[in-house]
């Protein structure tokens, strides 16, 4: 079988192609810092990216709702240090420290 110049040529130019797009995926990759551009180049992979970036959020969410909940009890907490150590709240007695009335 006789391999003439144009066959050459067009295989060339296949391979030629092949390998620049195969470099500018890498490139790609590069620039970016990601070794997965699209969910195509590892299904799996691209799966498991997106399960792990929904738990993410989820732990976003719940540090979010601890934060909202510790500055709430903080602020209540100074709240009723103030009442306490206000001269009304020094007065005041603990509930079940007063004089006990028996009813006969």
């Amino acid at each position: 079988m006789r391999v003439t110049t144009q066959q050459t040529y067009v295989s060339m130019t296949q391979s030629f192609n092949n390998l620049s797009g195969s470099l500018a995926h890498v490139v790609e990759q590069m620039a970016t810092g990601k070794e997965i551009l699209q969910p195509s180049d590892d299904p799996i992979a691209a799966t498991r990216i997106t399960q792990l970036n929904r738990q993410q959020s989820a732990i976003e969410q719940y540090q979010s709702n601890i934060d909202s909940a510790s500055a709430g009890l903080s602020q209540q907490e100074s709240i009723l240090d103030g009442v306490n150590n206000s001269p009304a709240g020094g007065a005041r007695r603990p509930a079940g420290s007063g004089e006990r009335h028996q009813y006969r």
